[in-house]
């Protein structure tokens, strides 16, 4: 998360901070002073200082919130320090309700080390389409594209580890699964690509 104190805020605190050190003024103990200091720091381009943030030292931002009241400073004002608008490309059709965005996935894909999906990266592939299957892994020694319970097996790269088929997805099925095998005679299924 991206917060910043207001430069006018954090520069007027260690200003009274080293008012106060030169008045013997006490702004909370040694060690909360410490911790003050460690908790801004400065970038020399803009000569402005930002917090370090850490959620987990609950001591030092209590220091540091303590000293601010202190000084009469608002704890909670941050700078703006941009926005941005995204805009969707004129062909995206949006992920929303009843939209996947990839395929389905067993639980034996869950479970892998060292298995990625390259392509198809949709959910869904079309009747009469061909697409270029491939994942690269090293947890399985076979893979295979199986549509209407035929095993089509994929040819694997010896140098990437990648496995590939092109597949013509023929019309009157509901899904086409990808299945892969650690010793070559036995498969299991990794995920299936709904078909429309």
């Amino acid at each position: 998360m991206l917060r910043r104190l207001l430069l006018t805020a954090i520069q007027k605190g260690l200003a009274m901070l080293a008012i106060c050190r030169k008045r013997q003024t006490t702004l909370g103990t040694p060690k909360e002073k410490e911790y003050f200091d460690e908790s801004f720091f400065k970038v020399e381009k803009n000569r402005r200082y930002y917090p370090a943030e850490d959620l987990f030292a609950t001591a030092r931002n209590a220091a540091v919130t303590k000293i601010l009241k202190l000084l009469e400073l608002n704890t909670g004002t941050y700078e703006e320090v941009m926005y941005f608008d995204v805009v969707a490309s004129s062909g995206y059709e949006g992920y929303g309700e009843n939209v996947l965005r990839f395929p389905t996935a067993y639980r034996s894909y869950g479970e892998t080390k060292d298995t990625h999906l390259i392509s198809p990266l949709g959910a869904v592939v079309k009747a009469g389409n061909e697409y270029d299957f491939e994942v690269i892994s090293k947890d399985f020694q076979a893979m295979a594209v199986v549509i209407n319970g035929e095993l089509k097996p994929m040819t694997k790269n010896a140098k990437t580890g990648a496995f590939t088929l092109k597949v013509s997805i023929p019309s009157g099925i509901e899904k086409v699964d990808v299945m892969a095998s650690k010793d070559s005679r036995s498969y299991q299924g990794l995920y299936f690509y709904l078909v429309e």
